[in-house]
């Protein structure tokens, strides 16, 4: 039930910041029940999970980011800065970066 009810609410996090059926969303964070909430939050909506492994560099994370043409991407406050230059280089269609853990490094 309490598994269920986070879901829900993280499913209406990401309805609220636009994101729609066919809509691609970006994951890149470490074993955390985040990773869960989320993937089973757009699977709800019927978006589309695009996993990043948190070992990859800003290259690679770059690649998925453009060819995934994912809109919105969910991080740890410890990649958040590679994703905000990614992000300002205009390098990948994110439209938002959201954190998962509450304080920047």
């Amino acid at each position: 039930l309490e598994l269920n009810q986070e879901i829900n609410r993280t499913a209406n996090l990401f309805y609220t910041l636009g994101i729609r059926k066919g809509d691609k969303v970006a994951l890149h964070l470490d074993n955390c029940p985040e990773f869960i909430f989320c993937w089973f939050g757009l699977a709800k909506i019927g978006a589309i999970m695009v996993p990043i492994n948190a070992r990859l560099l800003r290259e690679e994370s770059t690649w998925i980011l453009q060819n995934s043409q994912a809109c919105l991407l969910v991080t740890s406050a410890q990649f958040y800065p590679m994703y905000q230059q990614i992000q300002q280089e205009d390098a990948s269609q994110l439209r938002h970066i959201c954190l998962t853990d509450m304080a920047l490094p």
